[in-house]
């Protein structure tokens, strides 16, 4: 049998205030990768860093592109929760963290 939050609904009653507050939250942060300014810091890792300070940056940059993108699409937030809690405010809350990775997270980390 599954539970409330299994259970598909067709209203958009709120069940869970906390998914509401927390997709809300959400938008209140929200940054863009082009509000950051990072074009100096682009340069100073090409210029201003050892090779292996370069190696780490990058490495490190790859690796959070590979997970921002691995959570917002279909692996996580796009795809598995969305699938498997098909109620509306936690779909919302969903849908609302995987454009934050997709469209605003991955694409800051240039640098990758």
């Amino acid at each position: 049998m599954k539970t409330r939050i299994e259970t598909p609904k067709d209203t958009y009653t709120e069940d869970y205030p906390q998914a509401t507050a927390s997709a809300r939250e959400q938008t209140r942060i929200i940054w863009f990768a082009e509000e950051l300014g990072v074009e100096k810091d682009e340069g100073d890792i090409r210029t201003k860093c050892t090779e292996g300070e370069r190696h780490g940056i990058t490495t490190v940059l790859k690796l959070f592109t590979q997970y921002e993108l691995m959570l917002g699409g279909e692996e996580f937030w796009g795809g598995k929760v969305v699938k498997m809690f098909p109620r509306p405010e936690i779909q919302r809350m969903a849908s609302t963290f995987s454009f934050i990775e997709l469209g605003v997270h991955a694409p800051s980390n240039k640098a990758a």
